[in-house]
């Protein structure tokens, strides 16, 4: 497969975002929306910096997916001079992270590590962030939704970008657009 090379149609860079999601083309709730996606086929992508490191010692992983997932993402927000980092892990290490930093004492599928939460400046506004991602959790979803763990993967990779992007589901207008998001990315990829 190849990088998908889109971008949102929008002047913002990943300089200027604030806490809030990057919303492509003004700020109206019509250009909010993940139908109205515009392809700008003639604007040349940035490649951006997605580092993953594999401890889940699980030896049927394809970076490529993964990294397709987060390049298509980042590009779909005129993201693409950001960097990411994906933590490939099992059970264990999840839920330690999971008790740590949410105080929830069990695993889960992904966790994002944004790097420019609230309304201060970032360090480098390069950094977008990290995504933790427990294999064994992605391949029982991958099993229950009967698909490959690749397509598990380029889900989750997806999901956790949005998070470091801004994207939240904890209210259901807000899941909608996340996951009508999520969704258009995926049948990008």
């Amino acid at each position: 497969m190849s990088a998908i090379e889109i971008r949102w149609v929008s002047n913002r860079t990943c300089r200027e975002r604030t806490s809030r999601p990057a919303f492509p083309v003004g700020s109206n709730e019509c250009d909010r929306d993940p139908r109205n996606l515009r392809i700008a086929p003639d604007l040349r992508c940035v490649s951006p910096m997605i580092f993953i490191r594999n401890e889940s010692e699980h030896p049927d992983i394809d970076e490529k997916v993964i990294r397709q997932a987060a390049s298509a993402t980042l590009g779909m927000h005129d993201s693409q001079a950001c960097e990411v980092s994906v933590l490939l892990t099992n059970d264990n290490a999840i839920q330690s992270l999971n008790r740590q930093y949410r105080d929830i004492d069990a695993p889960t599928d992904v966790l994002a590590f944004a790097m420019r939460e609230g309304d201060s400046e970032p360090l480098n506004p390069h950094l977008l962030g990290d995504l933790v991602i427990s294999v064994p959790a992605a391949q029982r979803q991958a099993d229950a939704h009967s698909h490959s763990l690749d397509v598990e993967l380029a889900n989750l990779t997806v999901h956790g970008v949005l998070h470091l992007l801004g994207y939240d589901h904890r209210i259901t207008a807000d899941a909608t657009v996340m996951f009508e998001k999520q969704e258009a990315i995926l049948r990008l990829i």
